[in-house]
C-alpha cells in the first residue's frame, strides 16, 4: 500500500508541474483568453496592442481594456489602433461588456452574428472600417443597446426594423437599401445619419416593404401556360449554345457590377452640400478665397483626403491652389440645442485673432451638415513631433524649439482665458491639439469642447468630456470647469515636452501610477535627471529644465486655487533664459545620445533635488508666490542651426525661432 500511495503522489506532482510550466497563461481569465484569440486572428500593424500578454492574470491593464472592480471587462476601446483583419471577437464570453469601439481601423469581412449574444452591450461603434455584408438580424436581440454606429463601411441589404428603436443609429455612407420610417423614435434622429446610401429612402406609407411587394405580386397577371402541342424539342446543340451564352452574359454582368462598385467607392463625394450657406471671414494680411471656390472644392473631397478623425468630426485636406491649403472639418451633428447655438458660437470664435490660435477661416451651415474651415498647418501637431518623428527616422526637437512651442501655446491659452469676452475655457488642451505652422510656431486648435463663460461666472458645470490623462482631478469629481482646469492640462503638456512621454504610456498604465506621481517620486528619490527626455538632457543649461519642471508642478497643484493663472505661466516661461545653445551643466546631468555635442560638468544632485522639492511644496501651498523662482533675465534669442537630417525628414522648421513679442 505504501508503494501504491507513493506512486500516486508522484503522478499528482508531475501533473501539477506540467500545468504550471507547459500550459502558458493558465491563470488568465476566460475574457483575457478570448481577447488573445481575437488578437491572433488580426494584424497589429503598428504594435498598438503588443502589451496583450498571456502571462497576466487579467486583461485589465492591457491597452484599450477597462475593467470593473471585480476585474470583469466592461469596455473594449481599440479605436484608431491601425488594426486589420476579420472581426472574430467572441463577445458572448464577456458577461459585463458595456461598450465595444473598433472604429477608425481597417477591419474587413462581415459583422459577426455572435455580436447579438452579449445582452449587456450598450454601445457598439464600428465606424470607418471596410466591413461588408448585411447588418446581422441578431443585433436586434441586444435589449440594452442604445448607441450603434456602422457609418463609413460597405454594408448592404436592409436595416433590421428593431434597430430603428435605438436612441442613436448612424448607418451613413454604406450601400444600404429599403426605407426608413418617418415616424416614431427615429423621427428625432438627424437625417444625415442615413445619407450616403443611394438606395435608402423614407417609407412612403405605413405598410412595410414586404406588404408592398406582396400587393404588387397579387395584382400581377398570371403567367400564360403553353401546351406542348406543336412545340419542337430543342436540339442538344441549341441547349449548349444557350448555356454558354448565359454563362458569358452572367460574367459580363458581374464584372460590370464590380466595376461600378469600385468606381463608386473611389469617386463618391465625401462631403455633400445642399441647402446651406458658405461664409468666409476676412483676415488681415491674408487673401480671402471666394466662398464659391471653397464650396466647389469641398464637394470634390474623397476618403483619401482624410487627415484625421475623432469624436467631433472628420478633418480633410483641401488645396485650392499652389499657395492656399485649408483644413475642412466635417462636424458630427449633435442634438437640437447644440445646433441652435452653432452659429452663435461661430461668430464668437470668428472674432478671435491671435497668432497662437488656429484661425477660423470660415464655415458652412446646412440642415444636414456643419463644416468648419481652418488654415492647414504644414508641420502637423506637437504629439507627432514628440513621439512619432524620431521613431520614423527624423531628428528630435531641440530644447529651444520645445520652449518656443510651450511659450506660444501658453500665450494662445492665456488669450482665451483673459482677453476674450466672454472668456473661453478650452477643456481639451493636449499635445495633439497644439498644431505647428511652417515656422514651427504653436497654434492652439480644436474648440470642439470649448465653453463660453462670462466674467461674472466662477465656473461652468457640464458633463465630463476631454482626454484621459489630461483631465484635472476636480473636473472628474464634480463636473465643474474653470480656467484652472486648462492650467492643469497645460501642466501635463509641459511634462510631456520635458519627458518625451505620453501620460497614457504603458509605463504609467501598467504601474497604476500617473505621470505626475511618477515625476514627483523621482524628485523625492533625488533622481530628477531621470525625468527628462534623453534628447534634451545635457544639451541645454540644467537650470532651464528645472525651472520648466518647477512651472509644470505649479500648474499641477491638486487644488485648483493653488494653480497659477495662464498670465502668470506666460510670464514665468518668457522669463526663461533664451540663449538655448549648448552650455556647461551645473547639476551634472548628461545625455548618452548627445554627449558628443555638449560638455557637462560634474556636480552633486542635492541642489537639483532641493530646487524641485521647493517647487512641489509651493505647488501645494495655500498662497501663490508673487515672484516665482526663475533662472535669469530675458535677453535676445540665439538661433541654432538645423541639421540636414531634420530638413530632409520634414518641412524646414527654424531651430530656436525667436520668441514672438
Amino acid at each position: 500500500m505504501k508503494t501504491y500511495g507513493s506512486s500516486w503522489g508522484v503522478w499528482l506532482w508531475v501533473a501539477f508541474w506540467v500545468g504550471l510550466n507547459v500550459v502558458p497563461g493558465l491563470g488568465l481569465t476566460d475574457e483575457g483568453v478570448a481577447l488573445l484569440e481575437f488578437r491572433r486572428h488580426i494584424h497589429d500593424r503598428s504594435g498598438s496592442i503588443s502589451d496583450w500578454d498571456a502571462e497576466h492574470s487579467t486583461p485589465c491593464k492591457w491597452t484599450g481594456i477597462t475593467c470593473s472592480k471585480d476585474f470583469r471587462v466592461v469596455v473594449i476601446n481599440l479605436a484608431g489602433k491601425d488594426l486589420d483583419g476579420n472581426v472574430t471577437l467572441d463577445v458572448s464570453r464577456f458577461g459585463e461588456l458595456r461598450a465595444l469601439n473598433l472604429s477608425s481601423n481597417a477591419f474587413s469581412g462581415e459583422i459577426p452574428s455572435s455580436f447579438g449574444d452579449c445582452p449587456s452591450l450598450e454601445f457598439l461603434n464600428l465606424h470607418l472600417n471596410h466591413l461588408t455584408g448585411v447588418i446581422p438580424q441578431s443585433l436586434s436581440r441586444l435589449s440594452n443597446l442604445k448607441n450603434l454606429d456602422l457609418s463609413d463601411n460597405q454594408l448592404e441589404g436592409e436595416i433590421p426594423a428593431e434597430l430603428f428603436k435605438l436612441s442613436f443609429l448612424n448607418v451613413s455612407f454604406n450601400d444600404l437599401q429599403g426605407c426608413v420610417p418617418a415616424d416614431g423614435t427615429l423621427a428625432s434622429l438627424q437625417s444625415e445619419l442615413f445619407i450616403g446610401n443611394a438606395r435608402l429612402g423614407k417609407c412612403a406609407r405605413d405598410r412595410s416593404m414586404a406588404e408592398v411587394d406582396a400587393a404588387v405580386v397579387s395584382t400581377a397577371p398570371a403567367p400564360k401556360t403553353s401546351s406542348g402541342a406543336g412545340k419542337k424539342a430543342l436540339t442538344v446543340g441549341a441547349i449548349v449554345a444557350i448555356c454558354i451564352s448565359a454563362f458569358a452574359l452572367s460574367k459580363i454582368l458581374l464584372g460590370t457590377l464590380c466595376f461600378l462598385r469600385w468606381k463608386k467607392m473611389h469617386t463618391e463625394c465625401e462631403v455633400k452640400l445642399s441647402g446651406g450657406k458658405m461664409i468666409m471671414f476676412q483676415l488681415s494680411g491674408k487673401a480671402t478665397p471666394s466662398s464659391k471656390a471653397v464650396l466647389r472644392k469641398t464637394e470634390t473631397l474623397r476618403k483619401q483626403d482624410i487627415i484625421g478623425s475623432g469624436g467631433y468630426g472628420t478633418v480633410y485636406k483641401l488645396e485650392l491652389d499652389a499657395h492656399t491649403r485649408l483644413a475642412v472639418k466635417k462636424l458630427a451633428r449633435g442634438g437640437q440645442d447644440r445646433e441652435r447655438g452653432f452659429e452663435r458660437e461661430l461668430e464668437t470664435l470668428a472674432d478671435i485673432k491671435h497668432r497662437n490660435l488656429c484661425a477660423l477661416r470660415g464655415y458652412y451651415s446646412a440642415p444636414e451638415i456643419n463644416i468648419l474651415i481652418y488654415d492647414l498647418m504644414d508641420n502637423g501637431n506637437l504629439d507627432t513631433w514628440l513621439h512619432e518623428h524620431v521613431r520614423k527616422g527624423g531628428k528630435p526637437l531641440d530644447w529651444g524649439m520645445r520652449l518656443n512651442i510651450a511659450i506660444g501655446s501658453a500665450r494662445g491659452l492665456c488669450y482665451l482665458h483673459h482677453d476674450c469676452l466672454p472668456h473661453i475655457i478650452h477643456r481639451d488642451i493636449k499635445t495633439s491639439n497644439i498644431l505647428l505652422d511652417s515656422d514651427m510656431e504653436a497654434r492652439v486648435s480644436d474648440f470642439g469642447l470649448a465653453k463660453l463663460i462670462s466674467p461674472q461666472q466662477t465656473h461652468v458645470t457640464t458633463m465630463v468630456a476631454g482626454t484621459l490623462g489630461y483631465l484635472p482631478p476636480e473636473y472628474m469629481e464634480t463636473g465643474k470647469i474653470t480656467e484652472k482646469g486648462d492650467v492643469y492640462s497645460f501642466g501635463i503638456v509641459l511634462l510631456e515636452i520635458l519627458t518625451g512621454k505620453r501620460p497614457t504610456d504603458n509605463i504609467f498604465m501598467d504601474g497604476d501610477i500617473s505621470m505626475v506621481q511618477w515625476a514627483k517620486a523621482l524628485v523625492d528619490e533625488e533622481h530628477p535627471e531621470d525625468i527628462f527626455d534623453e534628447y534634451i538632457l545635457g544639451a541645454c543649461p540644467d537650470e532651464d529644465l528645472l525651472s520648466t519642471l518647477d512651472i509644470a508642478f505649479r500648474c499641477l497643484a491638486p487644488q485648483a486655487v493653488n494653480r497659477p493663472t495662464m498670465q502668470q505661466v506666460v510670464k514665468m516661461l518668457e522669463s526663461m533664459r533664451p540663449d538655448l545653445g549648448c552650455g556647461d551643466s551645473s547639476l551634472g546631468f548628461s545625455s548618452s545620445r548627445l554627449a558628443g555635442d555638449c560638455n557637462s560638468s560634474q556636480s552633486g544632485m542635492s541642489s537639483a533635488s532641493s530646487t524641485i522639492s521647493a517647487a512641489m511644496m509651493s505647488a501645494d501651498s495655500n498662497a501663490w508666490p508673487q515672484s516665482p523662482p526663475v533662472s535669469a533675465p530675458v535677453s535676445a534669442p540665439v538661433s541654432a542651426p538645423v541639421s540636414t537630417e531634420l530638413m530632409a525628414a520634414a518641412p524646414t522648421p527654424p531651430s530656436s525661432a525667436p520668441l514672438p513679442q
